[in-house]
């Protein structure tokens, strides 16, 4: 039997054991859309679903993973949809001015194209996702005027300082730095990206938001159009992705808490069509991003410096090197890959532990999704 040197299944590890499921948020409908308050009365009676969080490890910076969970609901409309998230975070983390601070943040992701699954990390080159993404510091500016230097230390003096009335001295904001943005309508920022590192500030900034802060929880209510990139029509289901940063834990940018791809039933959705093993495998292999290091079925190629087995390899014949409780194993515990220059860096991607996140049933589904790739008319040679 040919044995792999190794297999990377690239996924995130979490510290709440027994998530993993297939999550499906179900729209309630209403006539007319709650105002903007995310503790308005209308949501009590809308329906949620407590959403798996864990740490960020798949591109560097990676790290993160303070937020275990989030809960999302939704509400929709004719002509509108509306989410709101909360989660616990210990401390108010709003002011990001000093280079060493970080702002509580929560982010919202789509497929750009509903007919498309995009790699849940950032969506790839051919498959790009839209990111809809809040921060407590872009709320606190609405709130509170913009929060510079000399607004958080009314007192402060200088002989000589280009204060923030000179709009010459303020490179961030003539950058374009988002964060600068003393103009802002939203505390939401709309954007795309096509991969790790391509992050975009759309020129459309179609979507509004309000966070408040109730005893130890952020509350963020997200709204927009159901028309527009993606639209959210009924009958529809959407996967949908979560991000959440803790500030005070210094997280920001890859360093956060992230989620696999779960399902937004909208309204008239009708019930999941039945699948059999392969099929439930094949839609769990794009939940968890496989594809992002694995490539479209599993086909391999991405490139994995430094590793001994550079590029990624293809799956279509795990079923030759593995068994499937050999499979599982790897799947529960993880696997580092071993270096190719053991004084070079780690190769960037690896196998983390799925046995604190994915469901056993999942694991089986997904293990039966894999040996189904192998064709009985393959050759004999790699």
């Amino acid at each position: 039997m040919r044995v792999l040197s190794w297999i990377v299944f690239v996924w995130m590890a979490a510290s709440a054991p027994g998530f993993g499921k297939d999550l499906e948020l179900a729209v309630k409908t209403a006539k007319t859309a709650p105002i903007l308050n995310p503790l308005d009365a209308a949501w009590n009676a809308a329906p949620g679903v407590v959403v798996p969080m864990m740490p960020q490890t798949i591109a560097p910076p990676g790290g993160g993973g303070k937020a275990l969970s989030a809960r999302v609901k939704a509400i929709q409309t004719e002509h509108e949809i509306l989410f709101r998230v909360d989660w616990q975070d210990a401390s108010v983390d709003d002011y990001p001015s000093k280079a060493e601070n970080f702002t509580d943040a929560v982010a919202l992701e789509f497929p750009a194209v509903l007919s498309d699954w995009p790699s849940p990390f950032m969506g790839d080159a051919e498959t790009p996702v839209v990111i809809w993404r809040w921060s407590a510091s872009a709320q606190k500016d609405l709130d509170a005027g913009y929060q510079s230097n000399s607004s958080k230390r009314p007192r402060m003096a200088a002989d000589m300082y280009a204060y923030a009335g000179d709009a010459t001295f303020r490179a961030a904001e003539k950058a374009g730095n988002i964060i600068a943005n003393r103009r802002r309508i939203s505390p939401v920022e709309n954007l795309a990206a096509k991969g790790f590192g391509t992050l975009t500030v759309m020129h459309d900034q179609p979507v509004q938001g309000k966070g408040v802060r109730h005893k130890d929880r952020w509350y963020v209510v997200f709204r927009r159009s159901v028309t527009g990139t993606p639209a959210f029509l009924s009958g529809n289901r959407i996967p949908i992705a979560l991000a959440v940063w803790d500030g005070g834990s210094r997280e920001r940018n890859g360093i956060k808490s992230v989620s696999s791809w779960h399902s937004l039933a909208l309204a008239d959705a009708g019930p999941r069509p039945a699948e059999d093993a392969v099929a439930s495998g094949r839609r769990h292999y794009l939940r968890y991003g496989c594809g992002t290091c694995h490539g479209p079925e599993g086909r391999g190629g991405v490139a994995n410096p430094n590793a001994q087995t550079n590029p990624i390899p293809a799956l279509e014949r795990v079923k030759e090197g593995f068994t499937k409780d050999e499979i599982a194993k790897v799947i529960q515990d993880g696997r580092e890959p071993a270096r190719k220059d053991p004084n070079g860096p780690p190769p960037p991607y690896k196998m983390n532990a799925w046995k604190s996140i994915m469901d056993a049933s999942e694991s089986d589904a997904l293990i039966e999704y894999l040996f189904s790739l192998m064709k009985e008319d393959a050759g004999s040679e790699w």
